[in-house]
């Protein structure tokens, strides 16, 4: 029997999600959502792929809505770098992500976008772009929002006549597609003081806000990330002498943005004329007769201007602090005609202000408590398709019982039939399986992420809407046990998919895999890549295994592991903890760098530089060009090709 090597090539790690549309949303198509033109084709193996005669920089991949930040994927928000063609880019699931930003653009571009590991790979051919820049602001008119072509002067980027008071920032095109948006690095202002030093520019910062007036000089640098901005012969003074008005206005009234709320009861796309707000100075209110309904904010019709509160849970007739770009939404349900009271508070719409804007909501009904109801949603009725199961009230709790099958999960809460919240497990405790049978889950609303549950049979599901707790019993003792988990080992070696070679054996929570041979990157999972996904610590090394030592593995890592040496008669132990909190093991041991081949007449093996047979006394070791190296004896050889003949039968080896 002959031991066969494939020599694999590298391929992005591809995982299950729940069957939901993705979308491409980005300069290519005017940032159009649900752009059928656009659209992700899901994959069996849970990839959605994308293929596109050109891709260019900055774009993210959404469910068609911008509404929901765990299907909003871009850029991670604290990180800068670019995605690089033909290597795995990790993504952020958040409102708060950036566009994701490339080093080229790619022309026959084929996008795999892998919903639960959070990463896109892009293959096709590099084409470098050739980028202009334009101011883009109110620096025409103080109102509307305008580009201002920039001319390239000796590598700046100039523009060079008159301007207003207002907001800018400077945009990085690809033709006629936005590449990019670059704005203040620190200091938003612009005044007179800031004339003539170059101001520092970074990717996706704070929109500049100019106090300046007549004709000015705009130089950006691309390199240097700077922006120097100088007067241009005799303007204006922007800070005259006194008026001989001895009242003098000395704050003259600012620009200010309509503002709208934004949220499940009147939208997350667009700003909805029903949900505008009417301004009186810096104070800004509107009046819902029908009361409000599901989590909001407060926007501009941008995701770049928007207000959230410190904590979602606001109070009525109580002034709350509502923070620029905040990351929560306003959980306050009322069922009465109620108003909004937003306070724009001076210096606090600009990036990590310290200083927060005021909200007060009132409600003729004051806060007559709201008749709320409950559902679990998941997969837990077939496996795949997210349902709702309505549970019913029984002496304050509510209560689910039915059959299930294992998948992901959470409470819902509703008014009527507007979701008010969700609730599901605090980040780090999302496993729930016969270890969490009959005990009082902890449930968050926020930082949370979806229950991933392994039960299957009947079950009771009771919610504790005041304690904050879901408990979970088993009906009955008919059910059967769950299906037990098959378990693979999916990397290079096998371009990332589930395959019988790959199989471990299951001995309760061990799991164990023989393989003739180990190199490349992996790692341990289901074949929906849900059930169990294991990967590496990643930090100090941990993520390359030594030979027969065993190490940390956890749940859901987006870090491969890896052999420090190539193996060969490879036994890979996996020690699986049913608490994702807490680390599996997993040790691989084998011999380094032995090769070994069954023949008919004979075992071949390669120790090093050393070739021998076992089994067979008659042999000889040749080179590939016919040179006689060896007759019945071990030959000690350079790196390259051989061959060995036994009884007349030859078997090719390599020796590294």
């Amino acid at each position: 029997m002959k031991k066969l090597y494939l020599l694999l090539v590298t391929a992005i790690l591809s995982l299950t999600c729940y069957a939901t549309d993705y979308y491409y949303c980005g300069g290519l198509n005017d940032w159009a959502t649900s752009d059928a033109n656009y659209k992700f084709t899901a994959q069996s193996d849970g990839t959605y792929t994308l293929d596109l005669p050109l891709l260019k920089s900055d774009f993210k991949i959404n469910n068609g809505s911008w509404a929901d930040g765990n299907y909003v994927f871009g850029a991670p928000h604290n990180s800068d770098a670019n995605l690089v063609i033909g290597q795995a880019f990790n993504l952020e699931a958040s409102t708060g992500s950036k566009n994701i930003t490339l080093n080229a653009n790619i022309a026959d571009a084929h996008l795999v976008f892998n919903p639960t590991a959070k990463t896109l790979l892009v293959t096709g051919e590099e084409v470098q772009a050739v980028y202009t820049y334009a101011l883009s602001g109110q620096l025409k008119d103080g109102k509307s929002w305008v580009d201002i072509d920039m001319e390239n002067i000796d590598g700046s980027w100039v523009y060079s006549g008159d301007v207003v008071p207002g907001e800018f920032g400077i945009k990085k095109l690809d033709g006629k597609s936005q590449a990019g948006w670059y704005s203040a690095d620190g200091t938003a202002s612009i005044g007179t003081a800031q004339l003539d030093q170059p101001l520092k520019v970074k990717l996706d910062g704070s929109n500049w806000k100019s106090t300046l007036s007549g004709s000015y000089k705009f130089s950006f640098d691309p390199e240097a990330m700077t922006l120097t901005v100088s007067a241009n012969g005799n303007n204006p003074d922007p800070d005259p002498d006194p008026d001989p008005d001895p009242d003098p206005d000395p704050d003259p009234d600012p620009t200010y943005k309509d503002l709208y709320i934004v949220g499940a009861q009147f939208g997350w796309d667009a700003p909805a004329p029903a949900a505008k707000l009417t301004r009186e100075g810096n104070v800004y209110t509107i009046t819902v007769e029908e009361g409000l309904s599901g989590d909001w904010k407060i926007w501009d019709g941008t995701w770049d201007y928007s207000f959230g509160p410190t904590d979602s849970n606001v109070a009525l007739d109580t002034e709350s602090d509502m923070w620029f770009n905040g990351m929560n939404n306003v959980k306050l349900i009322t069922n009465s005609k109620t108003t909004v009271t937003f306070t724009l508070v001076e210096g606090s719409d600009v990036a990590d202000s310290s200083i927060p804007s005021k909200l007060t909501v009132t409600a003729e009904g004051g806060d007559q408590p709201i008749e709320y109801t409950y559902a679990l949603r998941g997969s837990i009725v077939d496996g795949e398709t997210w349902t709702d199961l309505a549970m019913e009230n029984k002496d304050g709790k509510w209560v689910y019982t039915g059959d299930i099958v294992a998948g992901d999960f959470g409470v819902k809460k509703l008014n009527g039939a507007t979701q008010a919240d969700w609730y599901s497990a605090p980040k780090g405790s999302a496993a729930v399986g016969e270890a969490q049978l009959d005990q009082a889950i902890t449930l968050a609303n926020s930082d949370n992420e979806n229950f991933t549950s392994t039960l299957a049979g009947n079950y009771t599901f009771t919610l504790d809407a005041e304690a904050m707790t879901l408990t979970i019993t088993k009906n009955g003792g008919d059910d059967p046990d769950p299906e037990p988990v098959v378990v693979y080992l999916m990397g290079e070696c096998n371009e990332w998919a589930a395959s019988d070679t790959y199989k471990f054996t299951q001995n309760g929570n061990v799991y164990t895999l023989s393989l003739p041979s180990l190199t490349g990157k992996f790692k341990i999972a289901s074949a929906d890549w849900k059930t169990i996904n294991y990967g590496a610590d990643g930090m100090n090394g941990k993520d390359v295994l030594q030979n027969n030592v065993e190490a940390p593995a956890y749940w859901d890592s987006s870090v491969d592991f890896s052999v420090a040496d190539e193996l060969t008669d490879v036994v890979i132990t996996f020690t699986y903890n049913e608490d994702h909190t807490q680390a599996s093991t997993i040790k691989v041991s084998g011999t380094v760098g032995l090769q070994s081949v069954d023949y008919a007449d004979g075992v071949v093996r390669v120790n090093g530089g050393v070739i021998s047979v076992d089994g067979c006394e008659d042999y000889s070791v040749y080179t590939t060009s016919g040179v006689l190296v060896s007759r019945n004896a071990e030959a000690s050889v350079a790196p390259g090709f051989y061959l060995v003949v036994i009884n007349g039968k030859a078997v090719k080896v390599a020796v590294k």
